[in-house]
């Protein structure tokens, strides 16, 4: 029977090399949790301006003859994940697949943000309501950057884990 254990080995035995510690990536951490806490902020800030009232995610749709309200909630379901993928980041080092789930959810994100002011700019144009009288307000734009500040995050991140594989002796000899 062989024992595995480095300090069991004989001298002349080849130890196993220990993986190289993975980067902490703080600052994409802290993109993914401004970026999602920017996202849950969003709903609640207002959004656009019509005719002098004020529409946030939470107001009822201008469109909706059945009393439907403007779907701010998707800004939350996409903006708590982002928030603690960003946390569980800063927390612990080795979490590749929370920063491929990041990146996942902050395209989604991006999508529903682009989505939304799409819709708002339909909006206008469906009710013929003048430029005078159509105001865009920030919520809608701290959302979208908030997608996009946590996207980079999420990519940041990725890029940090596998960008950068540090030299060893067996890639130098195969160079060599």
């Amino acid at each position: 029977m062989t024992d595995t254990n480095p300090e069991a080995m004989p001298p002349s035995t080849p130890r196993p090399a220990a993986a190289p510690a993975r980067p902490a990536v703080p600052f994409g951490s802290v993109m993914l949790v401004v970026g999602g806490l920017a996202m849950v902020i969003a709903p609640y800030l207002l959004w656009y301006r019509m005719y002098g009232a004020a529409y946030d995610g939470f107001s009822r749709d201008p469109l909706s003859a059945s009393g439907e309200h403007n779907r701010g909630w998707l800004y939350i379901v996409f903006g708590t994940p982002l928030l603690v993928c960003g946390a569980v980041q800063l927390l612990a080092r080795r979490v590749t697949a929370v920063a491929v789930a990041s990146v996942v959810i902050g395209v989604l994100a991006l999508v529903v943000c682009l989505g939304f002011l799409t819709n708002a700019a339909d909006l206008q144009a469906t009710l013929h309501v003048p430029a005078k009288k159509f105001h865009w307000e920030p919520g809608q734009w701290v959302a979208l950057a908030g997608a996009m500040v946590a996207l980079a995050g999420g990519v940041g991140t990725l890029t940090r884990r596998f960008g950068e594989r540090p030299a060893t002796v067996r890639t130098v000899a195969a160079v060599a």
